[in-house]
Parts: C-alpha cells; structure tokens; sequence
C-alpha cells in the first residue's frame, strides 16, 4: 500500500457532498485526519486495528463488498466505485456481520479509522444523521439486492451483472474485472458462469475474445435475457 494524497480541498468538496449536514469543523477534522493509499487488485482493506474495514472514499477503481455465503464462497454485494462510500456498518458498536472490502482494481481510497468518524459522530448530530442516512441505504440496497438474487436464475444474474457493469465487464482484450470477479458477482460456481456465457454466446448477445477479453455485441438482447424468467433461462442454458 502506498499512501497518495489528494488535495484537502477537492478532499473538502467530497465530504460535503458526502455529509451535507455535517459542521464545518467536522469535516475539516476529517480531512486532517484522512489517509489516503493505494490498493493492489485482491488486496483486502483493513483498518490499521485489523478490525473489520475502515470507513473509505473510493477515489478511483473498483472495491467490492464482499460477504461469506453459508458454505463459504464469497458473493459479492456490489462494486463501490470512485466518489462512493464504504465501510459504514463497521462503525456499529457490534461488529456483527460486517461486509469485507476488497480491491478488485488498482485501488486509491481516503481511509479514516473507525475510533475517529464515531468521535466525530458523536459531537455533531447532522455527521451522526447523515452516516445513519448511509447505512440504512445500505441495508435497504442489499434487502433489495437479496430479494432479486432469490428470484433470479444464475443466468438472469449473469445478464443483470454484466449490464450493471459493462466498463469493468466488457473488453475486447482484457476486462477490468476477472472471470473469477463474475462468479463472485453471480454469486454461483465457475461451471455455472461459464455455461451462461456459452448461452449468451449461443445467442451472439456476447463473445468472449482470446483468454480474458469480452465483447458485448447486442445490448437489447442482453436486457431482455436479464428479465428472463428462470424457466426460460434454464432451457436455452440446456440447449
């Protein structure tokens, strides 16, 4: 990791945007007290504590929010990317459940230790209202995310995740994101991903171009398999 730091006050600008009804004097406490590093691609980001992940501004890149399924595969719960917060549930006073944050790009990130944000939170209720704002976001994104996971077919979530992402996704030579991070993104085995795009080849919606590379050829017919019913799903995956 390799600290990199950005302006105070482009850093400044981002907080209030941020937390809109933070005190100044919080957020320049923030920025004062803001660590801003690089993270390789795989590279977990931890707080310095070893607990749990820090609270982070993504500057650029890719982290996802990972978390264990019941038999031990990660699943992805989506991608934060530059501008966007991480790290809320960890500044619970019970770290129950917390999600990872893990570098799936070269990754630079203003981190600040969890001790300091619940300090700050505590003097200043509009910082305390708007990271609650944020973390119930948080929990209603993910309701959300579950109750679509349940009712899709691994094919629907294959579709439904590479138009989420198509810059990460989709690269004549080598996506920014592994075939190993679509699996993790589907939430299903290496197998099943690799049937879905063999579908989706089938069907010239895409094609995979030499060991990494992907290419997205229709677009419509990508959301129109993404809203699939299972059933149907399954049938073209067998045929």
């Amino acid at each position: 990791m390799v600290p990199v730091f950005p302006g105070s006050s482009a850093l400044l600008q981002s907080l209030r945007s941020a937390f809109p009804g933070a005190r100044e004097d919080s957020l320049a406490a923030l920025v004062g007290s803001a660590a801003a590093t690089t993270y390789h691609a795989g590279e977990e980001i931890r707080a310095t504590d070893d607990v749990g992940p820090p609270t982070i501004l993504v500057t650029s890149g890719a982290v996802a929010r990972l978390a264990k399924a019941a038999d031990g595969r990660d699943i992805a719960y989506g991608i934060l990317r530059e501008g966007e917060l991480g790290g809320i549930s960890n500044l619970a006073n019970e770290l129950l459940g917390t999600l990872s944050l893990v570098a799936w790009t070269e990754v630079t990130a203003i981190r600040w230790g969890r001790d300091t944000v619940r300090r700050l939170a505590r003097a200043d209720g509009g910082l305390a209202l708007d990271l609650l704002d944020r973390a119930v976001g948080l929990v209603e994104a993910l309701a959300l995310e579950l109750e679509i996971f349940a009712s899709e077919s691994a094919c629907q979530r294959t579709a439904r995740v590479l138009l989420r992402y198509p810059d990460l996704l989709f690269d004549p030579d080598r996506a920014a994101l592994t075939r190993t991070n679509l699996t993790t993104l589907m939430g299903a085995s290496r197998e099943m991903m690799e049937r879905c795009l063999r579908d989706l080849e089938a069907r010239r919606i895409v094609v995979r171009t030499g060991a990494a590379g992907l290419v997205l050829l229709d677009e419509e017919a990508l959301r129109l398999a993404a809203t699939e019913g299972p059933a149907a799903a399954n049938r073209r995956a067998d045929d």
